[in-house]
């Protein structure tokens, strides 16, 4: 067993994206109020952070009943596999609810934090039952954006006992279109697999060709939206650095074209473009805010 095969439940853009997100979250409420809680940020990160690798864990010991996922590894290996995966799950619950439990105790917990998380071990319940229900899967996708890149910077708001801005809903609204887009990128390089072992994900209900429709609309959707929330009052001095992941995303968009009209598609030029576009935007969303 080695360590790849440890980290193999793991997804790195999923990881980095929901930091990315909390931190832009939290790079808002300094924005808006500079006396920022650095321990109650750094606490509801961590505490994000841990729910998510659980989940993926735990996600990863339901993988390794479908055996098909599996064929190269032998049968006593796949149980030595699928018992470091329920260890490292089981950890990682035990250190977030022990977290959540130190927040009662200490009475640092508001309402809405708590509303939130109930909305969070919901909807990360789901996610989870997608790997069971075939009926759930096609919507898996989407728990996965509500968890790394919409419940994120919610808590951050959260944690810190600030009201809801309207420059968090503007940003939040750029940034699901392109991580979704990833996604989704993400099923057509995997369709072939997919398609027989996992017949009602996203990406194969929809289809290939729609899928590749639907991707490039998100890319041109998320810059449309930039646009629009500009006029709408997000400052200028916030929005012009993330237009510059447009150029990458015009290039996504014309690879993506190609593989259309029957090309070799070059898959990894692509996940790097299509990670990028939304790295940019989310990096540069939260530089701005924390840098004034």
């Amino acid at each position: 067993m080695t360590l790849k095969t440890i980290l193999k439940p793991l997804q790195s853009l999923q990881l980095i994206g929901l930091i990315c997100s909390y931190l832009l979250g939290a790079g808002l409420v300094q924005y808006i109020n500079p006396l920022i809680d650095v321990n109650a940020m750094v606490q509801g990160g961590v505490f994000f952070l841990s729910f998510i690798i659980a989940l993926d864990y735990l996600c990863g010991m339901q993988s390794t009943l479908k055996f098909e996922l599996w064929e190269d590894t032998s049968p006593l290996d796949l149980v030595r596999i699928r018992w470091a995966y329920r260890i490292i799950a089981a950890f990682f619950v035990t250190f977030s609810t022990s977290l959540f439990v130190a927040w009662m105790v200490q009475g640092n917990i508001e309402p809405a934090v708590t509303v939130l998380l109930v909305g969070n071990l919901t909807i990360g319940m789901f996610y989870y039952l997608a790997q069971v229900h075939e009926n759930l899967q096609p919507y898996q996708v989407l728990f996965e954006v509500m968890l790394v890149v919409v419940s994120p910077p919610l808590m951050a708001f959260f944690l810190q006992s600030v009201p809801i801005h309207r420059f968090l809903t503007m940003s939040v609204v750029v940034i699901v279109p392109l991580y979704l887009s990833y996604r989704l990128l993400e099923d057509l390089v995997r369709f072939d697999r997919e398609s027989r072992v996992r017949t009602d994900a996203l990406g194969i209900k929809l289809g290939w060709d729609n899928v590749m429709i639907l991707h490039n609309a998100l890319i041109l959707t998320a810059y449309a939206l930039l646009a629009l929330i500009t006029l709408f009052g997000l400052p200028w001095f916030i929005t012009w650095p993330v237009f510059l992941g447009l150029p990458i995303g015009l290039v996504e968009i014309v690879l993506m074209e190609r593989v259309r009209r029957g090309y070799k598609p070059l898959w990894k030029i692509m996940q790097i473009a299509t990670a990028s576009t939304f790295l940019i935007s989310v990096y540069f969303l939260a530089f701005a805010f924390w840098s004034r």
